[in-house]
């Protein structure tokens, strides 16, 4: 074929799996090219990937349910019959099918797919929610948005484990009608544990009953601030003058009120 005005696609892979051939009359089902060009070097990927919880820069934390909230932008078209995964190790949902919502806030750059994306199902054995794209509509190369709500027990759980930020745990890939080999969703804020990470306690000398000195390190994995308190219980220890203020000393003195 040749002056048919084809366009090339935007990107593609070297035997890209979404170039397909079948002869139905012939019995020959459809298959894969056996081999295809790479004729650019733009490979098929996402633009941007951002996943984030509640309201953009909002602090959650491991075990809450939050609104998820997802905006992706390919660098190719996903036709009609495209399924797009994401990973999400350790979320939970109580149902296996879950309802998009539009975002909380317009804009007029972004595009929402929620409506003709209605759901969604989740696979609570390996984590994953895929999105189907329906007959009639495609999600075409801008930044597309789409949003979980966290309504009664509708929405998902986030893990009861620490994210790090742009965790590469969290991934998205497509397949179906169109194909985008598995990626890190490239944005994600950090999901902490409300604990310590360091927490010493060390006395000197260690003899029982004997007046000591005692040091402690702490590290949390929080901001502690004003007027949050910090409560040590130390059963069986005594005061023996009966103080009821201590003196501390030691380079962080001076973030502690008494």
């Amino acid at each position: 074929e040749r002056n048919m005005y084809f366009q090339l696609p935007p990107a593609a892979y070297r035997n890209d799996p979404a170039f397909r051939i079948a002869i139905p009359g012939a019995g020959i089902a459809e298959e894969q090219f056996l081999y295809s060009t790479k004729w650019i070097d733009v490979t098929k990927t996402f633009v941007r990937t951002i996943l984030y919880y509640g309201d953009p820069g909002s602090v959650w934390y491991p075990g809450e349910a939050p609104d998820l909230n997802f905006k992706f932008e390919p660098n190719v078209d996903l036709y009609a019959g495209t399924v797009i995964t994401l990973k999400l190790p350790g979320f939970t949902v109580s149902s296996t099918t879950v309802f998009m919502a539009a975002p909380e806030t317009a804009l007029s750059n972004e595009y929402d797919v929620s409506g003709f994306l209605k759901t969604g199902e989740w696979n609570p054995f390996t984590e994953e929610l895929k999105l189907t794209v329906p007959v009639g509509n495609a999600i075409i190369r801008r930044l597309n948005v789409m949003r979980i709500r966290a309504v009664g027990n509708a929405g998902f759980m986030l893990p009861i484990t620490s994210l790090e930020k742009d965790d590469p745990m969290l991934r998205i890939s497509v397949d179906g009608n169109q194909f985008i080999y598995e990626e890190q969703i490239q944005s994600s804020p950090r999901i902490v544990r409300r604990t310590f990470l360091v927490s010493e306690f060390e006395y000197r000398p260690p003899i029982k009953e004997s007046i000591f000195l005692f040091i402690m390190r702490l590290k949390p994995a929080v901001n502690i601030t004003y007027p949050a308190d910090i409560v040590i219980n130390l059963p069986g220890f005594r005061n023996s003058l009966s103080k009821q203020k201590i003196e501390i000393t030691g380079p962080s003195r001076a973030y502690i009120k008494d």
